[in-house]
């Protein structure tokens, strides 16, 4: 199964943007993706963000990957109907709750 620090980098891409003060509306996304490559079909958590401008931002293993959504959505076959969606609000919640960057449900 795939190793990685997505679910990490995805709150700390949050929290960080809420604590430098940008003015971007942020989402964080869990969800599950389809593999490529060596693991192609293994479906897989992860963890990205969603901006306004209708972006991803994947900044997991030491990426920084920006990539239209719907690209995204159509590459790792991600369906919208099995991903958990946090404000910014929610994530630092979830995260004092939890104590671990996720997955949270």
């Amino acid at each position: 199964m795939p190793q990685g620090d997505c679910y990490e980098a995805a709150a700390r891409l949050i929290i960080e943007s809420d604590f430098l003060g940008e003015k971007i509306s942020l989402t964080l996304i869990h969800g599950f993706v389809t593999g490529q490559g060596k693991l192609e079909g293994v479906v897989y958590g992860h963890a990205w963000v969603e901006d306004k401008k209708g972006n991803v931002l994947d900044y997991s293993n030491d990426r920084k990957l920006v990539v239209p959504k719907e690209l995204y959505y159509s590459i790792g076959k991600i369906d919208h109907k099995k991903q958990k969606r946090y404000s910014s609000k929610e994530t630092r919640k979830m995260l004092n709750k939890y104590e671990h960057w996720g997955p949270w449900e």
